[in-house]
């Protein structure tokens, strides 16, 4: 008759693979936050683009807070 290797309960901690519960809420909590976070991102129905929501300072000074006088409309 062949022993087992490993006794259970020998070797290790009896709940080791148990999580308590204030963390799985907060692992849930963080995680619908992500999602909701990259749902409203620009770019959260493009497959392969990223598009930085960071202000960029050296391209700030491209652009002017107002339209130049002979310009009614941002399209023209």
């Amino acid at each position: 008759m062949e022993e087992p290797s490993v006794l259970p309960g020998w070797g290790t901690w009896s709940n080791a693979k148990q999580e308590p519960r204030w963390l799985r809420d907060k692992r849930a909590a963080a995680d619908a936050e992500k999602a909701r976070l990259l749902a409203a991102r620009r770019d959260a129905r493009t497959k392969s683009v990223i598009i930085s929501e960071k202000w960029d300072k050296k391209a700030a000074k491209y652009s002017t807070p107002s339209l130049p006088f002979p310009y009614v409309q941002k399209e023209v």
